[in-house]
């Protein structure tokens, strides 16, 4: 098993916050992807990144099963650049950790919401 670090799939970066107040700075986030906390990235900003790094491993490991590995809202972030009802609430109720099974056929990238980890017996 061969493993790589891709720098982009670092945790999205917000300032540190009072937990009790870490979730409306979330939530904002996602109401206004443009707004970037002082000392943090927006939402666009995240999302993009993260999504680039998905397509560069997939172009350089193309036809290879893969396994990508980084935070809660940095994936949701991506989830959602794929399915757009993806959202906060989405987040918020994402386990830790969890696992998303994403395809990418075709230089389009598809969520696929039925496969869940670990498979029902």
């Amino acid at each position: 098993l061969e493993v790589n670090l891709h720098p982009d799939f670092r945790e999205r970066q917000l300032p540190w916050v009072p937990t009790k107040d870490f979730r409306a700075l979330v939530s904002q986030t996602w109401q206004d992807y443009s707004f970037a906390p002082p000392g943090g990235e927006s939402s666009v900003e995240c999302q993009a990144r993260v999504r680039r790094a998905v397509e560069e491993v997939g172009r350089r490991d193309a036809r290879k099963t893969l396994l990508v590995a980084s935070h809660g809202n940095a994936i949701a972030l991506y989830i959602n650049s794929i399915d757009s009802a993806f959202g906060y609430d989405d987040w918020a109720t994402m386990r830790n950790p969890d696992v998303f099974r994403v395809l990418i056929q075709d230089g389009k990238h598809f969520w696929d919401k039925g496969w869940k980890f670990p498979p029902s017996a």
